[in-house]
């Protein structure tokens, strides 16, 4: 299993926009690209938030089963 962790404050956060950090994405990218036949089992994503308006901030965590 691996897993991949982003967060932190979220400075200018606006109702309706997505938590989600760029370098996540980047990350889970490129381990997937790192062998294209690596068997996948199970994905799944969980985000949690705390906080308010001045002070808030997200944290997301991926967690991808595989077998080599």
């Amino acid at each position: 299993m691996k897993l991949f962790r982003s967060g932190g404050p979220i400075y200018q956060y606006v109702p309706g926009s997505s938590p989600r950090r760029p370098d996540l994405e980047k990350m889970v990218n490129e381990f997937l690209a790192e062998n294209p036949d690596r068997a996948i089992f199970h994905i799944k994503q969980s985000t949690t938030a705390i906080g308010d308006n001045e002070d808030f901030q997200s944290e997301t965590t991926i967690s991808i089963w595989y077998q080599d």
